[in-house]
């Protein structure tokens, strides 16, 4: 049977900042940071998703959440009062977390927002925006999520072709070299990491395209990618034995990269395609730590 696999996207939101000491709990005071309060999209599709689905939402596929919050009339809210924001049912952040939260003109930061890789939550830590403006105590963030439903045991229940996920680097990569956070403590680089096949499918003609979508935030770096099986301990496949990649507009400075499979086929294991990116210098988020969205598209073909 031939046919199309997969077409999907992904966004992630990154960003780095000091903790600020933590004073008053003010969840209390605050409508719409529950769990059941955010709009969701599907990356994969742009379709809006169903909060009242989320236990069975995808670990492989991401989700992006958008909290309108507004504060109870009268609350005090003094610089570095927090509030916990929860997630749907079943759903967890797959990277690190933090970044401004604006105010609804886009003019003045009302506080930060952080959360660590695995949590079902987040904290919102307050800036003095709304003691000072009073009656103005409303805001948003949104960020991406990822689901936690996973029946086939490390596929995606037997209906997945591809799937993608991103987040900020940190340490050592792939080639034994540094990539590490700036002096500011920002990201300066982010994983891209494809899942092709994760539900051992037998699959043959398998090309697999990958497309950067913020080229003024992003620069992709080619010398950073590795195709590796999924599996302990992986193996390195090789470019020309067992893959043949084509970089476009060319491979000093790309923005895309098409890879066709060359050897085993038919492709029956799962095989992560994992490269990094470069935030460009210039960007608002390592100038001044304004959030940064990152878009990342993806796509497979070929027959199963």
């Amino acid at each position: 049977m031939s046919i199309l696999l997969l077409f999907i996207s992904f966004c992630t939101s990154l960003s780095f900042h000091p903790q600020i000491a933590k004073a008053a709990d003010i969840t209390s005071s605050i409508s719409g940071i529950s769990g059941t309060s955010p709009t969701a999209i599907d990356t994969a599709t742009n379709a809006p998703a169903k909060i009242s689905d989320s236990k069975n939402w995808s670990p492989y596929d991401n989700y992006q959440l958008t909290y309108n919050f507004t504060i109870k009339d009268g609350t005090n809210v003094q610089k570095g009062d927090t509030a916990k924001v929860a997630l749907p049912a079943g759903t967890k952040f797959s990277s690190q977390q933090s970044f401004n939260i604006m105010s609804l003109d886009g003019k003045d930061i009302v506080g930060t927002f952080q959360a660590n890789a695995g949590d079902n939550f987040g904290t919102i830590t307050f800036s003095d925006y709304f003691s000072k403006n009073p009656n103005k105590m409303a805001g948003n963030l949104s960020f991406t999520i990822i689901g936690s439903h996973d029946p086939g045991g490390g596929g995606t229940g037997g209906t997945s072709y591809i799937g993608k996920r991103g987040w900020g680097q940190d340490g050592t990569w792939l080639d034994n070299k540094p990539y590490g956070l700036d002096k500011n403590g920002r990201y300066q680089y982010v994983v891209w990491d494809l899942q092709v096949n994760p539900d051992s499918k037998s699959l043959t003609d398998v090309s697999i395209n990958d497309t950067l979508d913020n080229l003024n935030q992003e620069t992709m770096l080619p010398s950073t990618l590795y195709v590796t099986s999924n599996s302990k301990p992986a193996t390195t496949y090789k470019e020309g034995t067992n893959y043949a990649i084509d970089y476009q507009p060319n491979k000093t400075d790309p923005t895309s990269f098409t890879i066709k499979w060359l050897s085993p086929t038919p492709l029956k294991d799962p095989v992560n395609i994992e490269y990094l990116s470069q935030i460009n210098k210039n960007s608002p988020y390592l100038q001044n730590g304004s959030g940064i969205t990152l878009t990342n598209t993806a796509s497979i073909s070929g027959n199963d």
